[in-house]
């Protein structure tokens, strides 16, 4: 397995690193398929991490910043990982703990697929959903 991302290299990438660039469709479902895990190393505010949220559906656990929204999802060592924006050290540390224990991968991936459904699955946002046109309604 490798580890997906954007297009360029920035230097100095791990041979297990492929920079695809962008993916959708199949092609982004065969990469997720092949994954071990995901990371969101997002340097900006991000209200809601969508990748984040579908590479959980993917039952692959997730390494994101502490930015935004992304600590909201993601369940230090119960999902996946957090670091701090910009730390690579830190990001660089929690890959090679993640690279070489392939059932803690498999345990957080299991925990995100969990969180996915039951906080962010069809049915649980229509519910949400209608209950906010509900409220916004009663008003």
């Amino acid at each position: 397995g490798t580890v997906f991302g954007m297009p360029e290299d920035p230097g100095g990438a791990a041979t297990r690193v492929e920079f695809v660039g962008h993916l959708s469709g199949e092609e982004l479902f065969a990469h997720y398929l092949s994954a071990r895990f995901a990371v969101v190393p997002s340097l900006s505010y991000e209200a809601f991490g969508l990748a984040c949220v579908e590479a959980m559906s993917y039952g692959l656990p997730v390494v994101v910043s502490r930015s935004g929204g992304l600590p909201e999802i993601v369940k230090e060592g119960v999902t996946g990982f957090l670091f701090d924006p910009g730390d690579s050290i830190g990001l660089s540390e929690l890959l090679d703990r993640l690279w070489n224990a392939p059932d803690l991968c498999a345990k957080l991936g299991r925990g995100a697929r969990r969180r996915a459904e039951r906080e962010y699955g069809e049915e649980v946002y229509y519910r949400r959903l209608v209950g906010l046109y509900e409220r916004a309604l009663s008003v």
